[in-house]
C-alpha cells in the first residue's frame, strides 16, 4: 500500500534525522510491466498476495530525499522505471536482467553505503565481480548505475527519434533485438534500450542520443549470459537499460504502456 510505505519513510526521516538517506528495495521485480498481464508479472514488491505498480511506488517515495535507490530485485534497470522515479533519488542502482536468489553480496558492499558519499560504482562492481567469478548458471549478473538528472534530456532526444514512427516500430524485427527478459512463453517485452533506438535514429540523432545516454548510465557491466528460470539469455548488446517495444500482437500491454510517464514524454 503506497500510503503505508510513505508513512514508514516519513517516520524514519522524522525520528532519525541524517545528512543523507539511501534506500535499498528488496523483493521481486518485473520493471514497469503491470500486475494483471499474466501470472508473475507484478512490477515491484511482494507482500503475501499484494504487489505494487511502478506508479504506486513513485507515489509512496518522497521527492528529492534519497541520494540513491538500489533495487535488489530483477529487471528494475528499466528506462520506464528510471524515468518514473527520476525525482525520487539522484542515482538508481539496479539490474536490467534477473538477479539470482542470493541477491547483492552485502558482506562485500555494506561499508560502501556508509562512506561520506556512498560508493555506488564500487557496489556495482562488487556485485558484478562476485557473480562473474562463479561458474555455469551462477555466472549471471548485469548491473547499471543510473544518474536521474539527465533523464528528461534523454526523453527529449528519444522523442525526436521515435515520434511519428509508430509503423516502423511495429514492424521492427523483434526476434533480432537483444532480449533482456524471459518472463513468459508467449511473448517478450524488455529489450536493450540502445539496440532499439539505434534502429530508428539518424546518424546525427544517434550521436546526440549517445552523448546523453553516457551521462545517464554512469556504469554498466554484464556477464556473457543472463540466467532465467528455464535457461540462459546470451547478451550480445548491453546499454545498461531495458525498454519496452510496442508490438502489434500486444494490444493490452500497449494500452497499459500509454499510462507510463515515459510514453507520454516520448510518444505523445
Amino acid at each position: 500500500d503506497p500510503s503505508v510505505m510513505r508513512e514508514v519513510f516519513d517516520k524514519v526521516i522524522a525520528d532519525y534525522p541524517a545528512d543523507s538517506y539511501g534506500l535499498v528495495l528488496w523483493s521481486h521485480g518485473t520493471a514497469w510491466l503491470p500486475y494483471n498481464v499474466q501470472p508473475m508479472l507484478r512490477s515491484f514488491g511482494q507482500d503475501e498476495s499484494n504487489w505494487m505498480e511502478i506508479d504506486e511506488l513513485a507515489e509512496a517515495l518522497p521527492d528529492h530525499v534519497f541520494d540513491f535507490i538500489m533495487f535488489d530485485a530483477c529487471y528494475m534497470a528499466s528506462t520506464e522505471v528510471a524515468y518514473a522515479l527520476r525525482d525520487k533519488a539522484d542515482y538508481i542502482l539496479a539490474s536490467p536482467t534477473e538477479v539470482l536468489g542470493e541477491g547483492f553480496p552485502y558482506k562485500l558492499i555494506i561499508g560502501n553505503f556508509f562512506t561520506e558519499t556512498a560508493d555506488l560504482q564500487q557496489i556495482a562492481e562488487s556485485f558484478y565481480n562476485y557473480y562473474n567469478q562463479q561458474t555455469d548458471e551462477y555466472q549471471s549478473a548485469s548491473v547499471s548505475l543510473i544518474a536521474t538528472e539527465q533523464l528528461d534530456n534523454l526523453a527529449a532526444i528519444c522523442r525526436e527519434i521515435v515520434i511519428g514512427k509508430e509503423n516502423t516500430i511495429a514492424t521492427l524485427p523483434i526476434q533480432e533485438l537483444q532480449q533482456l527478459e524471459y518472463l513468459g512463453y508467449t511473448y517478450h517485452a524488455l529489450y536493450d534500450f540502445d539496440d532499439f533506438i539505434s534502429r530508428l535514429a539518424t546518424e546525427t540523432q544517434y550521436t546526440n542520443y549517445l552523448s546523453i545516454l553516457n551521462k545517464v548510465v554512469l556504469y554498466k557491466q554484464t556477464t556473457p549470459n543472463a540466467t532465467y528460470f528455464k535457461g540462459q539469455l546470451v547478451i550480445n548488446q548491453f546499454s545498461g537499460l531495458s525498454i519496452y517495444v510496442p508490438q502489434n500482437g500486444l494490444a493490452t500491454l500497449n494500452d497499459w504502456y500509454k499510462g507510463m510517464e515515459w510514453y507520454r514524454a516520448v510518444y505523445e
